[in-house]
């Protein structure tokens, strides 16, 4: 039986940017990420207990998040609200 073999030319893997991988998210509050948001246009719209709701509409939608007001905001927590708010990584060191 013959082996069938992949043309390298035919198959890429999509390319990565490993500085994004590979960076850390630096520890930040819920009042910090509130203040990073807010110089990005966000503004409270809501606050229930301990958790505080923004938003910002733009031309075509309207962005929404939840922020918790906790002494440190959890890494999977924090890349889903920038996730939410259509943010990356950089704009939490940008603002260091």
């Amino acid at each position: 039986m013959h082996e069938r073999r992949l043309n390298s030319n035919l198959f890429h893997w999509p390319r990565i940017n490993l500085t994004e991988i590979t960076m850390k998210l630096p520890i930040i509050s819920g009042k910090e990420l509130i203040k990073i948001l807010g110089r990005e246009g966000f503004e409270i719209v809501g606050v229930k207990g301990s958790h505080v709701r923004m938003k910002k509409k733009t031309e075509h939608k309207i962005l929404i998040t939840v922020v918790p007001l906790h002494r440190k905001v959890d890494t999977g927590t924090l890349l889903a609200i920038l996730r939410q708010c259509e943010l990356n990584r950089e704009i939490l060191f940008e603002n260091q």
